[in-house]
């Protein structure tokens, strides 16, 4: 978690240094995952996501592995609330400051004060996540693959039609 705030600090000084332009109001989301010999750790902030595919009888599926961080969940609207903001719904989303979807973020120095840049993270055994791919992990054809991806892919396509097209190019 302390690396996504360094990021974050360095992002908030490379804005500054910049100052007028029109990096003022960026901002961006994350999800990382660390692959060990006995372990994954995956962790995120914001509304980028990392899915597992799966497959059982037959059926291709996606299993998501992260919590995506936004103002229509009732425990982030409570932390952007308890941090002095408030949660408005503008153009049918609930939005940080009527502004912004995501209630986690590095940058986004205007609101930045109300958003948390702590990650969740969610680690796992390999043989855990193994166990999770279902039939993938014995598919010689198509092995069991994890899918890191931001709301440009999620906005689009759910977690199920995503691994589909994964499958459909291996």
């Amino acid at each position: 978690p302390a690396a996504f705030h360094d990021i974050h600090k360095g992002f908030i000084r490379a804005v500054d240094s910049r100052s007028g332009d029109a990096m003022d109001q960026s901002g961006t989301t994350a999800t990382v995952m660390l692959v060990k010999s006995d372990a994954v750790i995956v962790a995120s902030l914001g509304d980028s996501r990392a899915v597992l595919a799966t497959r059982s009888n037959g059926m291709l599926d996606g299993i998501q592995l992260t919590k995506d961080h936004t103002a229509a969940d009732p425990e982030e609207k409570q932390s952007v609330e308890e941090k002095g903001g408030f949660v408005a719904i503008r153009n049918g989303m609930a939005r940080v400051n009527g502004s912004l979807v995501v209630t986690r973020s590095i940058g986004d120095q205007g609101l930045s004060s109300f958003l948390s840049q702590t990650p969740d993270v969610f680690p796992f055994s390999r043989k855990e996540l193994l166990a999770r791919c279902g039939d993938l992990n014995e598919d010689k054809v198509v092995p069991c693959f994890i899918i890191l991806a931001s709301d440009g892919l999620w906005d689009t396509v759910n977690n199920k039609e995503a691994v589909q097209m994964v499958e459909e190019v291996v």
